[in-house]
């Protein structure tokens, strides 16, 4: 079983096993191989940010190998390197198509309000 870390402010930072996830249609399955620690993981751990969801997998700054790919993938492959991008956003608005998806009203992050880096596997767009 994976293991990755997670956070609460009840318990604070702690390990856990969980299931490989499946990649769905337009997603993939990415084993992370590292993952940096930015100052916002430490100012949500220090209280100074509030999460999302609770208990969270914290870690926005990873990358890894594609491990799996859903129905509709052409852009990558399994055994591709990449970096995972934070921000998972619409796509589509004029925020996302001029290159500003954290602006887009649909926009969540990774280790802020959706499972980030700090984890064996992940799924990403």
């Amino acid at each position: 079983m994976p293991i990755r870390a997670l956070y609460s402010y009840k318990k604070g930072l702690y390990m856990d096993e969980y299931s490989v996830p499946e990649p769905g249609s337009g997603e993939v399955l990415v084993r992370l191989k590292y993952a940096g620690l930015c100052a916002s993981d430490l100012h949500y751990m220090d209280g100074r940010f509030k999460y999302g969801i609770e208990p969270i997998v914290p870690g926005h700054e990873g990358s890894g190998v594609v491990e799996g790919v859903g129905d509709g993938v052409k852009s990558v492959s399994e055994g591709d390197n990449v970096v995972i991008d934070y921000v998972r956003s619409c796509g589509v608005c004029r925020y996302c198509v001029a290159g500003y998806e954290n602006r887009c009203g649909e926009a969540f992050y990774h280790g802020f309000e959706a499972h980030g880096t700090f984890q064996e596997y992940i799924i990403v767009p």
